[in-house]
Parts: C-alpha cells; sequence; structure tokens
C-alpha cells in the first residue's frame, strides 16, 4: 500500500531572533517544512518566489508595516492560512 505524505510549508516572519527560533525548530520537530524570514522585506521576496501553505506573520516588524506585509503576502500565496503573532494590541 502506497501513502502520500503531505508536506506542509511554512513560512515564519519573524524579527525576533530567539522567538524565531524557537518556533522554527518546535514547528520543524513536529514535521513542518520551515523557511524562516527575519524582516518583513525577507518575507516579501520569499513569498514572491515560493508558495506557502501557511505563514506566521509578526504584524510589529521594524523593518516594514507588518499589515502591509500581510497584505502582500496574501496578494502573492491567495489560498496560504495566515496566523498573525504581534504583541501590539488591537
Amino acid at each position: 500500500m502506497n501513502q502520500s505524505v503531505s508536506v506542509v510549508k511554512l513560512l515564519i516572519v519573524e524579527d525576533d531572533p530567539i522567538l524565531a527560533r524557537a518556533m522554527t525548530q518546535g514547528l520543524a520537530d513536529q514535521g513542518f517544512v520551515c523557511s524562516l524570514a527575519v524582516n518583513g522585506a525577507d518575507g516579501l521576496k520569499m513569498t514572491e518566489n515560493e508558495k506557502f501553505q501557511v505563514v506566521i506573520i509578526d504584524l510589529a516588524l521594524e523593518d516594514e508595516s507588518g499589515l502591509g506585509v500581510l497584505r502582500c503576502v496574501r496578494e502573492a500565496n491567495e489560498n496560504a492560512n495566515l496566523l498573525i503573532l504581534t504583541p501590539l494590541e488591537y
């Protein structure tokens, strides 16, 4: 019997290095294929060149507007599931 395993490609856009490493390692340990962008500009480039099923994005990025990056990520990866991670209060 041949079982196909679906690999979930996940992008983390997080500029806090400790949190980014912990999330990447924890999710990779659970079987996700993780890519990390350490700032908004890198996250945008990565989503233009690659399709991700899940994107976790920090809205409090220092180099770009988190909401602006979120909009561009949605345009480039319209079927991606988005998870917003932020210390901001809304």
